[in-house]
């Protein structure tokens, strides 16, 4: 027969040292942790209030990127001339300064064992070697107001998100993502490096978001994602700090369109 245990004492089960042997069949019962020893005190139903559980609790975990594995694209090839805006696979866009000039495609170049079927292309078809003071180029992703107010931007209780994702870039070196408000005059930009050109690489950056500003909460657009593929003096910012400026990237970023290639993003 087994033999009996020693019931749990107060001291196992308040230090938190109970382990296996401790718990044993009928070695914890009603009588042995008693109402002294587990108290309404101790598990109140104060301890989880609807402030810490709102009712947007939903949106929890969820990716407020939307197509982020350009999976649809109804327009199918586009042509972006210089100094033109335009659009890619559905939800995402680009901008292109004075000189160099775009073709937009959903590709099936995708990183390695990832289980994604498409990445976003951009074909730059023209080059801008010298990228002036007022000029810049991007590629952007705008989430809707109303998908992202549970992140309380512009307040003292704005959340943390983490910004994940595969780029890949004919040019090596510091590029930059910015986050920004519909009327672009907060930003925060950060950097991240690629290594090898033409390879696909993951990023990964956690941000505290704005306490500053206004960001929209309606049909508008609630927070704008900027990758930059280079930009003048006018748009370069101070990296992993929000500013009350249009910064698209810091002045490390390199000229992603110095010359004709590809720049890629897959599995936002």
């Amino acid at each position: 027969s087994t033999p009996a245990r020693a019931p749990l004492s107060s001291a196992q089960i308040e230090d938190g040292t109970i382990d296996t042997a401790d718990l044993a069949t009928n070695a914890v019962t009603t009588a042995k942790i008693t109402a002294a020893n587990v108290t309404t005190a101790k598990i109140a139903d104060a301890n989880i209030t609807a402030a810490k559980v709102s009712s947007d609790v939903s949106q929890l975990g969820k990716n407020l990127i939307q197509n982020g594995k350009f999976e649809v694209n109804q327009r199918g090839s586009t042509d972006v001339a210089a100094g033109a805006a335009g659009y890619g696979p559905d939800r995402w866009s680009v901008l292109s300064g004075a000189t160099a000039a775009y073709t937009l495609t959903s590709d099936t170049s995708v990183p390695t064992g990832q289980g994604f079927l498409n990445s976003f292309k951009v074909d730059i078809t023209t080059a801008d070697s010298s990228i002036s003071s007022g000029e810049n180029y991007y590629v952007e992703h705008r989430i809707e107001g109303s998908d992202c107010r549970h992140l309380m931007l512009g307040t003292a209780n704005a959340k943390t998100v983490t910004l994940q994702f595969w780029a890949r870039s004919q040019v090596t070196g510091i590029h930059c993502v910015s986050l920004q408000n519909s009327a672009q005059n907060r930003s925060y930009p950060f950097e991240y490096t690629i290594s090898s050109a033409n390879t696909w690489e993951y990023f990964t950056e956690t941000i505290a978001l704005d306490t500053g500003g206004t960001w929209l909460t309606t049909t508008g657009i609630g927070l704008r994602v900027r990758w930059s593929l280079g930009a003048g003096s006018s748009y370069q910012g101070t990296g992993d700090t929000w500013e009350a400026a249009r910064d698209d990237c810091t002045s490390n970023q390199v000229n992603a369109v110095a010359s004709t290639g590809q720049f890629g993003l897959a599995g936002v």
